[in-house]
């Protein structure tokens, strides 16, 4: 590789790269009213693809999921469920209600609600669109692992520490099994 030209062109390689930047993408928003460019209308993706993505935290990521029609990403850190647009990497929503580690995050199946469960040993359910807890879980002794909807979104299940596994009433947040 000729490193030579990079050096002492490294603006204008860098220009000629920025034309295939994707029309909605960050670097784009950023820099393009500051960058003469040729503008390219034919051919040019709006954003960036899924595996080009990077959705930066703040702190260690403990649990990621996707939604069922692939739209959106749920990611449980620190006492934080964020819920991310899966095509920009934008976040959509910062659910805040845990004072403990998010362990485990999932989606409904229609994607209304998100459940979580954390090291404080309780399972929130989420309305993804107000944001708002729905119902707060209380029933496990240690820290909440592992998280889950039922396919009709009507029962949320948890497992833990205390090496037990809960089936909850989404709706009034009762153990039914």
């Amino acid at each position: 590789m000729n490193f030579e030209a990079i050096q002492k062109h490294c603006m204008e390689i860098y220009q000629s790269a920025f034309v295939w930047i994707p029309k909605k993408s960050l670097m784009q928003k950023m820099y393009a009213a500051n960058i003469k460019m040729p503008k390219l209308i034919l051919g040019l993706s709006n954003s960036w693809g899924p595996i080009e993505l990077v959705m930066q935290h703040r702190s260690e990521v403990m649990s990621v999921a996707f939604s069922q029609d692939g739209s959106r990403v749920v990611s449980g850190s620190d006492d934080t469920v964020w819920i991310w647009n899966a095509t920009t990497g934008e976040v959509e929503a910062e659910l805040k209600g845990h004072i403990s580690r998010v362990s485990s995050v999932a989606f409904s199946q229609n994607g209304s609600r998100v459940v979580s469960g954390s090291y404080e040993n309780i399972v929130l359910i989420w309305n993804a669109t107000t944001e708002k807890v729905e119902a707060e879980l209380k029933g496990h002794t240690e820290a909440v692992n592992s998280v889950a909807f039922s396919q009709d979104g009507s029962r949320a299940v948890s497992g833990s520490d205390d090496k037990t596994v809960l089936i909850w009433n989404a709706t009034t947040g009762k153990v039914e099994a």
